[in-house]
This record gives structure tokens, sequence and C-alpha cells, in this order.
């Protein structure tokens, strides 16, 4: 239930935003992938699995607080 209240709100949608482009930026990815493409990649796919899974989360948090099925949009006969 906090989980939800916590993830509904605007705020913190602004603030993950920021945080995952600062992760993502190319001095960022520069930095990780100076020794080894390797360690660029080891860097940057579990950030982007982890955006997904967040992203997932939310949409279905949002659909679930606006009495939706979890953000499905074009099933609407409401005209």
């Amino acid at each position: 239930m906090k989980l939800r209240k916590f993830l509904i709100q605007p705020e913190i949608h602004i603030f993950l935003f920021c945080i995952f482009v600062i992760l993502l930026c190319l001095p960022l990815l520069t930095i990780a992938g100076q020794n080894s493409p390797v360690l660029m990649f080891i860097y940057l796919f579990p950030i982007w699995g982890f955006l997904i899974a967040l992203l997932y989360l939310i949409n279905r948090m949002l659909g679930n607080a606006s009495g939706g099925t979890g953000g499905e949009r074009g099933d609407s006969t409401d005209v």
C-alpha cells in the first residue's frame, strides 16, 4: 500500500526521470566503458532493466489508482 502511494506521486516521476537521465548520460557511460566495453554493458543493462521494471510498476499502479485495468487504452466505449 505504501509503495502504491509512493509510485503514483508526480514528484517521484520527475525525480526518477532525473536520476535515470544522469545514470544513462554519455560521461558516465564512457567512464564505465574506459577499461573494457564489457564493463559498460555490465553497467548499462542492469540500469536499463531496472528502469523498464520500474516503469511497468508505475504503469500498473497508475492504472489501478484510476480504476483502469493497468493502463490499457483504446478499449473505452464511453463516447
